[in-house]
This record gives structure tokens, sequence and C-alpha cells, in this order.
């Protein structure tokens, strides 16, 4: 049986239960896309490698994405600083991806040979230099372009994005772990 969302009355699990399948499908839909223009940055690598890039990109730069004055970073004028990312282990880089340690290490090391990642004290990086520039800023703009089309038709769907609590501030840890992943955030 399915659990009743957080906060949500009687009508608005009903209603969700309406387009739960669509929302999935629109979901599935952006992913697939974004995993496209991820694949297109990295011509003749094959997406598994792409995605342990964005896997150690996102390691480095997510403890920024709750530091009120990490607001700098967000614009297009240039990536965060080597200085501000956090290294991360390949063991780490592994579990968030859910892929074996092996597969991980073979593939980071082909992103070192590309000079697209770095080995450094604590672990590794992805230098900023390697995220800036046209074709770089083409993608940002083409997943901003993606979010904003996914979170359209979501709300065309009938899908309420305004008003829904965070998970922790209706006390439920469980969901917050799960929004926030292993950062463990509650808000």
């Amino acid at each position: 049986m399915p659990q009743r969302p957080i906060g949500a009355g009687r009508a608005a699990v009903e209603s969700d239960a309406q387009i739960a399948r669509l929302v999935a499908r629109l979901a599935m839909e952006h992913f697939l896309r974004t995993l496209q223009g991820l694949s297109a940055m990295h011509p003749g690598e094959d997406l598994l490698t792409v995605l342990v890039h964005r896997a150690i990109v996102t390691a480095n730069l997510a403890h920024l994405d709750v530091d009120p004055a990490a607001r700098q970073f967000a614009t297009l004028a240039a990536a965060p600083p080597d200085e501000v990312r956090r290294p991360v282990s390949v063991r780490a880089v592994a579990a968030s991806m859910g892929v074996p340690l092996e597969t991980v290490r073979r593939r980071t090391n082909r992103l070192i040979e590309l000079g697209l990642c770095r080995r450094v004290k604590g672990g590794l990086i992805v230098p900023a230099a390697t995220l800036e520039g046209p074709d770089a800023e083409s993608a940002l703009l083409g997943n901003m372009a993606g979010l904003r089309r996914l979170i359209w038709r979501l709300q065309s769907a009938g899908f309420r994005l305004s008003g829904a609590p965070h998970p922790a501030a209706e006390g439920d840890t469980a969901v917050a772990e799960h929004v926030n992943g292993e950062r463990g955030e509650a808000g």
C-alpha cells in the first residue's frame, strides 16, 4: 500500500494518484534529454564515463548548495573555482552511483587521461577550467531550458509545485534524507 505523502491530505493523495504515471514519464523524458546533452559534451566517451564525471562534479560542489554565500557561483560568469571544490574518493563516487569500485576506478583513470579530472589530496576534483567556455555555457542553458519545460509540463498536468513543504519541516527524517541524498541536511 503506498504511503501518504508527508503533509498531504486525502485530496492531494488522490490527485497525485491520477497523474503519477504522467509525472514519471515526464521526469524520465527530462532525464533522457539530460543524458543526451551530457553525451554531446563528451563525444566518443561512453555514457558511464560521462556519468562518473558528473558524479564527481556533483560531489565536489554539493556543499555549496546549502551555503548562501555560494550564490556567487550560480551565474554563468565562471564555474566555482578549484579552491572551493571538495575532493571525493573513487569509493564514494562508486557508492553514490551503485557501480562497482573497479569500474569507477577505470572511468576516473580515463577522465584523468583526458584532463577532465585531477587527483588531489583527499580524492578527485573536476577542475573549473574544464567546465567553462561556450560549450559548457550552452549545455547549462540547455539544461535550464529543459528543466523549465519539465516544470511547465508538470504544472500543466496538474502537479502542484508551490506550497509543498520540505519533508524535514513535517518531521519525516527518512524522506528528508532521501530528498537530500547522503548529505543528510534537514532544511
